[in-house]
């Protein structure tokens, strides 16, 4: 019997309040309005990355589950929902068979045409996902690769176009000590302003799959927890790292983050930023986080 960790759960409660400490020592005066922008676009940037990361991990991820046979009915259903595909986009399966009759990779491609279509989440998108599975989502040593083209993602009804560029791999570890499904994540990112500014993201993080208390896969009371580390580059502007002190989680019925910390560091002046997403789940959820003493928010 698994046992269900809270929602909040701290990695290390010291790190939390090492990080505290930290932020308010280095504060630097010296900051100029324009290194304060700079930075909160950064920060931004990162945000903007992590959510629509594992926004892609929905829409594919359960896809190499639900197109099997042995999934059909009610739990078919409660696995299309968690995965918030838009009416109107069907994903293309693939499924390869070995010449002496084995499974061979599964294919899926996502393909949210040109002109971009509306989503759960007020948001718009356009473009292709596409990725490959060596095996079921949920099957230990399951890897999945998914890459992106022309995939683009607006918050003002396809006025302003943000466009990523992804590439990830998810490794299946099997059962971690909680008896969660554990995966490893490596992944970059391009994001392309409206304007034209580039930032690269890349990160590797661990995923953990709890099922909750029913231990029943692809229920409302599923989690996914997430810890690691990457960095975020605005090209020619700002650098910064960014480490999760206290696990991102996701709830499956939540449409967006449900809790976590994240501690962004800037490169060039050793500030530390601290982002808690708090406790909740609505779409219109927003973070707040200081910058120098100064506050700053963004929408979920």
């Amino acid at each position: 019997m698994k046992t269900i960790r809270s929602t909040r759960r701290s990695v290390l409660a010291a790190v939390l309040v090492s990080s505290a400490l930290l932020w308010g020592c280095e504060q630097d005066e010296t900051l100029t309005f324009e290194d304060v922008a700079e930075i909160n676009q950064t920060v931004q940037d990162d945000n903007r990355s992590q959510q629509e990361s594992d926004v892609v991990n929905e829409f594919v991820a359960m896809g190499f589950d639900d197109n099997q046979v042995d999934v059909t009915g009610a739990q078919q259903v409660k696995m299309l929902r968690f995965r918030r595909l838009p009416s109107g986009v069907e994903p293309v399966y693939d499924n390869d068979t070995d010449d002496d009759g084995t499974p061979g990779p599964y294919s899926v491609t996502i393909d949210f045409g040109t002109e971009g279509v509306s989503c759960y989440d007020g948001r718009t998108r356009r473009g292709v996902i596409t990725a490959t599975a060596t095996g079921r989502y949920r099957d230990e040593g399951t890897v999945i690769t998914t890459t992106t083209e022309g995939y683009g993602v607006s918050r003002d009804g396809g006025v302003n176009w943000f466009n990523h560029d992804f590439s990830r791999t998810v490794t299946n570890n099997g059962l971690n000590e909680d008896e969660n499904i554990s995966y490893t994540v490596v992944e970059s990112n391009v994001i392309t302003s409206p304007e034209g500014q580039v930032t690269n993201w890349s990160s590797t993080r661990t995923r953990e799959w709890d099922w909750g208390t029913d231990n029943t896969p692809f229920t409302a009371d599923d989690f996914y927890y997430i810890t690691g580390n990457g960095l975020t580059e605005r090209v020619g502007v700002r650098t910064i790292d960014h480490v999760i002190n206290e696990a991102v989680t996701f709830k499956f019925d939540c449409g967006v983050v449900y809790g976590g910390v994240i501690t962004h560091t800037d490169r060039a002046s050793g500030n530390n930023i601290v982002v808690d997403y708090g406790e909740g789940c609505t779409i219109a959820k927003t973070i707040t986080y200081n910058i120098n003493g100064q506050t700053f928010t963004f929408p979920l």
